[in-house]
């Protein structure tokens, strides 16, 4: 078994938006690592996405915010989701990103050693 790997100063912001397929990808990605840390999902799709990403077994906060329609509304989206983020740091990921959460532990690491 993969030892757990703890994010405790880092939240990850998922930003949606359609491409179910990219969706259900990441989740199973998710849920195959062995890892804690914050996942906050803005969802800007025209159907809502919830039922997917009910499926990741980490904590994780899901924010339906309406269709990302132009780059207003998409940017709307993206501020809101910041501010749901409770960690020091904001990981921004798209829906296709495949995350190495042990190199983003490193990266913690090192800049919380570094202020």
């Amino acid at each position: 078994m993969k030892s757990k790997i703890e994010l405790n100063h880092t939240s990850f912001l998922i930003l949606i938006k359609d491409e179910n397929f990219f969706s259900r990808k990441l989740v199973n990605h998710i849920n195959s690592q062995n890892v804690k840390a914050e996942f906050i999902i803005a969802d800007g799709s025209k159907k809502k996405q919830k039922k997917i990403f009910d499926k990741i077994n980490p904590k994780k906060k899901y924010y339906y915010f309406g269709e990302d329609k132009d780059i207003i509304t998409f940017l709307q989206k993206t501020n809101k989701g910041i501010n749901k983020c409770s960690k020091k740091f904001i990981l921004f990921c798209d829906q296709d990103d495949l995350i190495n959460f042990k190199n983003i532990k490193n990266d913690e690491e090192f800049l919380l050693i570094n202020k």
